[in-house]
């Protein structure tokens, strides 16, 4: 019944819904049926369904222990996930930063005000930095301290070297464009520094990966020959044991490798 009922989930899960959406939409019932339905497997519901599914599965058909042990790479698996997330997302809002500082330099060079240069920002920049950009402008005709704008809490460390720059200009009268155009040309070399470093330690990383997973590719190769590894992992205890220790050392293994060239990425 097990098996049966596994099957008979993710044959509900995989239920077209955008076809459905689609013959409510004609009939006048679905609300918004014109826009492109969003995957159901794509959602967090439909993630955390596969996941429970899965995790019955290997549950039932293998046991406890291999449970544990696929919980344990799942978990390792999101966490390099949202590292990698968090760094795609950090070289977006640099280069988001430096399209910005190119825009204000090229309207303070022909002639605008700060507070006119920083309202031309275009609309699609991202809104932490166009909002530091604005909140300077507004300060500026003021007399109030500009590094209060870019150092609000939780903005980009970045911002608070633009905000150096943007004090220095407004305190000794210096040309803000010319400050502004050296804060950006040390941004772009600080980027492009993190850029080689991270190319320089991804064979690191794809050797630590690579070795990760020779357990699990040894495993593949003992069933193909008949030794039925999988066999004696998951159904004698020390198998299981075995099982365990092996996944949480080659997952430790590979975190440890992701904090070492992380931290000498970051010099």
């Amino acid at each position: 019944m097990g098996p049966s009922l596994i099957l008979a989930a993710a044959a509900l899960l995989a239920f077209p819904a955008p076809a459905a959406r689609s013959r409510l939409g004609q009939l006048g019932i679905a609300q918004h049926a014109g826009r492109p339905a969003k995957p159901r497997l794509r959602t967090p519901a439909g993630r955390w369904t596969i996941g429970v599914i899965v995790a019955a599965a290997i549950a039932i058909l293998l046991g406890p222990a291999p449970l544990l042990a696929a919980a344990i790479v799942a978990a390792t698996s999101w966490y390099l996930h949202a590292r990698a997330r968090s760094r795609r997302a950090t070289e977006q809002s640099a280069a988001m930063l430096t399209g910005c500082l190119d825009d204000i330099i090229a309207e303070l060079r022909a002639g605008a005000h700060p507070a006119t240069a920083t309202s031309r920002l275009r609309t699609d920049r991202q809104h932490g930095i166009t909002d530091a950009f604005a909140r300077a402008a507004a300060r500026t005709p003021l007399g109030l301290p500009v590094a209060g704008a870019f150092a609000q809490p939780g903005s980009d460390a970045r911002l608070r070297h633009i905000g150096a720059a943007w004090t220095l200009a407004t305190t000794h009268g210096l040309p803000l464009a010319n400050l502004l155009d050296e804060a950006r040309a040390g941004l772009v070399l600080a980027d492009r520094r993190d850029k080689h470093v991270r190319s320089t330690l991804a064979g690191a990383r794809a050797t630590a990966v690579l070795l990760a997973m020779l357990p699990a590719l040894g495993t593949v190769l003992g069933e193909l020959i008949g030794a039925s590894p999988l066999r004696v992992l998951g159904n004698t205890p020390i198998g299981n044991a075995l099982l365990l220790a092996g996944t949480t050392l080659a997952c430790v293994g590979l975190l440890w490798t992701h904090a070492i060239t992380g931290k000498a990425a970051r010099g």
